[in-house]
C-alpha cells in the first residue's frame, strides 16, 4: 500500500466519523429527546440517573420492602449488597474485601463527613470496569449500580463513579477519599489552565495498561477474599470443635502457693549430658 492510497483511506475515514453522530450522542438523544444533548453536564447526569432508577421497581409497600431486602441478602446477593440506614453504611466482610467496593464505601463516608444525608435504600453494586448487561443478575426487582456501561446507555444499572481515582491520596485514606480526589482534580485544572489548548502539542498518545502484569487485578482480589473465606471457615471450625480449656489453677487470695520443682541443673564443667548419679564429684 502506497503513502498516497493510506492517506486517501484515512482521509475517507476522518469524513466518515466527522458526518456520522458521535455514538453517546445518538443514544442520549433516543432516550432524552433530540436536543437533550445539548444541555449542560449536570443536567445531563441527572436525566440519565433519573431514567435509570426507573428501570428497577419500587417499592410502594412495607412488605414489599421486606420482600427486596430478603433478596438482596440471599446468599447469592449479600456480598454485592449495600445498605444505607440512619446514615451509616452497612455491607459484608467480604464486599469490602473488594477494592473498588472498599472504595465505594470511602466515598460514602466522606460524603457523610462532608454533611451529605444519605437517604435510607438499599441496592446491589458490581465493580467490575468491563460493564455489560448481565451484571443485573437480580432483574428488575434489586437496584443495581455499576461502574461502567460498556454496550451503552441500554446496559443495566445505574451508573456511579468508579473510585479508582487520585494518585496521590495520603497512605491513612484509601481509594474513593473525597478529600483526596477534589485535591487531586483541582491541581489537574489549574495545569491545565495554565497551559490552554491551543498552547499544547497536536499528538494523539496511548494512555498505557490499567493492569501492571498478566495476573488481572480482580483475579488477585478473588483469590485473596477466597483466601480469607478460607481461614474464617477454618477458625469457625476450631472453634466449634474446640473443648473446654483447662487452665492451671491460681491460688486463691491468702493461700500459699505451692512451689514449682525444677530440674536440677549441671554445675559448671559437668557433662549435661551424663545423669546426676553419674557425674564424678
Amino acid at each position: 500500500m502506497t503513502w498516497r492510497l493510506a492517506a486517501v483511506l484515512v482521509a475517507a475515514l476522518a469524513a466518515a466519523a466527522a458526518a456520522a453522530p458521535w455514538r453517546p450522542q445518538s443514544e442520549f438523544e433516543a432516550l432524552h429527546g433530540v436536543g437533550a444533548a445539548a444541555l449542560d453536564g449536570a443536567t445531563r447526569v441527572a436525566a440519565e440517573l433519573d431514567r435509570s432508577v426507573q428501570d428497577f421497581w419500587q417499592a410502594t409497600t412495607p412488605h414489599e420492602t421486606r420482600e427486596q431486602l430478603a433478596k438482596l441478602l440471599s446468599p447469592a446477593l449479600r456480598d454485592r449488597a449495600v445498605i444505607l440506614w440512619a446514615n451509616k453504611t452497612f455491607a459484608t466482610r467480604n464486599f469490602l474485601l473488594r477494592p473498588k467496593n472498599e472504595g465505594l464505601a470511602v466515598a460514602l463516608a466522606a460524603a457523610r463527613r462532608r454533611g451529605v444525608a444519605l437517604p435510607d435504600v438499599a441496592f446491589s453494586h458490581v465493580d467490575d470496569a468491563a460493564g455489560g448487561k448481565s451484571y443485573c443478575v437480580a432483574g428488575p426487582e434489586i437496584p443495581t449500580t455499576v461502574i461502567a456501561k460498556r454496550g451503552g446507555y441500554a446496559d443495566c444499572g445505574v451508573l456511579v463513579p468508579n473510585p479508582f481515582f487520585g494518585r496521590r491520596f495520603p497512605k491513612h485514606k484509601k481509594m474513593g477519599d473525597l478529600d483526596s480526589w477534589e485535591a487531586e482534580s483541582a491541581g489537574v485544572r489549574a495545569a491545565a489552565a495554565a497551559r490552554p489548548l491551543q498552547q499544547r502539542t497536536r499528538r494523539v498518545f496511548w494512555r498505557g495498561k490499567c493492569l501492571p502484569g498478566p495476573e488481572r487485578a480482580s483475579d488477585r482480589v478473588r483469590k485473596a477474599a477466597a483466601a480469607a473465606r478460607r481461614r474464617e471457615a477454618r477458625k469457625q471450625h476450631r472453634d466449634a470443635n474446640a473443648g473446654p480449656r483447662h487452665k492451671r489453677p491460681h491460688a486463691s487470695r491468702g493461700e500459699e502457693a505451692k512451689p514449682r520443682h525444677k530440674r536440677p541443673r549441671a554445675s559448671r564443667g559437668a557433662d549435661p549430658r551424663r545423669r546426676p548419679a553419674d557425674r564424678k564429684s
